[in-house]
């Protein structure tokens, strides 16, 4: 026997002052344990990365990352079904709300008034769970507090954004809180993340043909594993990142990238820090009837103290070296007929005492 229900929301008032969209499910069913095994793929066709941390030529199950390069891309995580299962019960629910003063005040001649209609704001979230059946339908949505002994799985998203100047073509800016949760009960225990972050994005567009961009963000990455523990961690992060393009023609554009990025690990889980600062550049080229072009170029270096060959080093350094890096792609994409689109890549990077590494690919996509 199982149960299922649903609500879908809308409501629009105030003359378009407030929107809000809300879903709202709730239900039982039967949820296997979860046991899940690595398989390797073609390179670039996966998602994981093998590193092999102990130097025991074995693949074990803590040495597996998230791959932030193709060639690296060689394994993908496969849930290897079982014959344990559990009765569970779910609630979902997933809501938007937008406040709009633009729309109460339009035609307003104060200044007070023209100041409020330049804000504007958008909250997002987004919250499933699955408990174990014996202890009753949980109705709250919102309720996320709940104990090891009954929770099955968990993810949870919420994003704040209040909006400056959005519409104006020439200055604005946003400031975001956002906060990310999972939970996931495996055979051998939980898997926990959590992310939170707040940041402030500045648009200006000062110069004719130009735009300039600049993100400051702070946050915290949290991971606890019951089963492995030496991957556990929880880093705090402050990061800067200025952007300044221009439009030479309809047909080129050029892009100067730099970020700055700090992160310590608490000292409690082996207190890695580093420091990441880089420079790029981007070129985009539109060839008339033939495609689009684009290259980059970034300059990387990690300042970086701790162990290396770990995964917290892995998360800390994205998947490169501690000193001087270089990372460079080239991209050609085509539309030979109607519904059929043709792309080139290449990829490259080089660091400090390692061979450069080069990935190249073609994919034909075809619409119908």
């Amino acid at each position: 026997e199982t149960l299922l229900a649903r609500i879908d929301y809308n409501f629009t008032g105030l003359k378009g002052f407030v929107n809000l969209q809300s879903f709202y499910e709730l239900g039982t069913g039967q949820e296997p344990k979860r046991e899940f095994v690595y398989l390797e793929v073609t390179a670039s066709q996966g998602i994981y990365a093998w590193n092999d941390y102990n130097n025991n030529g074995i693949k074990e199950l803590n040495e597996f990352e998230i791959s932030r390069y193709p060639d690296q891309a060689k394994y993908i995580k496969v849930f290897r079904p079982n014959n344990e299962f559990v009765k569970s019960n779910f609630t979902n629910i997933n809501q938007t709300l937008s406040l709009n003063p633009a729309t109460l005040l339009r035609g307003k001649e104060s200044g007070v008034a023209k100041f409020v209609a330049k804000f504007s704001n958008i909250t997002s979230l987004r919250i499933n769970k699955k408990l174990l059946s014996g202890n009753g339908i949980l109705f709250n949505p919102y309720q996320t507090s709940i104990s090891e002994s009954n929770l099955i799985s968990q993810s949870s998203f919420i994003r704040n954004t209040l909006f400056y100047n959005r519409a104006n073509p020439v200055f604005g800016m946003d400031f975001s809180v956002q906060k990310l949760g999972s939970k996931l009960l495996l055979t051998n225990g939980f898997d926990s993340r959590a992310n939170e972050e707040k940041g402030i994005r500045i648009r200006w567009n000062f110069v004719r043909k130009s735009n300039f961009n600049l993100s400051l963000n702070r946050g915290t990455k949290d991971f606890s594993s019951q089963l492995f523990v030496e991957r556990n961690y929880s880093i705090t992060y402050y990061e800067a990142q200025p952007e300044f393009g221009y439009q030479f023609t309809t047909d080129l554009k050029a892009t100067l990238k730099s970020k700055l990025k700090q992160q310590e690990n608490l000292a409690v889980f082996g207190g890695e820090k580093t420091f990441n600062s880089s420079l790029g550049a981007e070129l985009r080229y539109n060839l008339l009837k033939r495609g689009t072009l684009t290259s980059q170029f970034n300059f990387i270096n990690n300042s970086f103290e701790g162990k290396n060959n770990t995964a917290i080093a892995y998360e800390l350094l994205d998947g490169l070296q501690p000193g001087k890096n270089l990372t460079w792609g080239l991209g050609f994409q085509r539309t030979i007929s109607n519904g059929i689109q043709l792309n080139f890549t290449y990829e490259g990077r080089k660091s400090n005492d390692v061979k450069a590494i080069h990935t190249g690919g073609v994919q034909v996509r075809a619409y119908f």
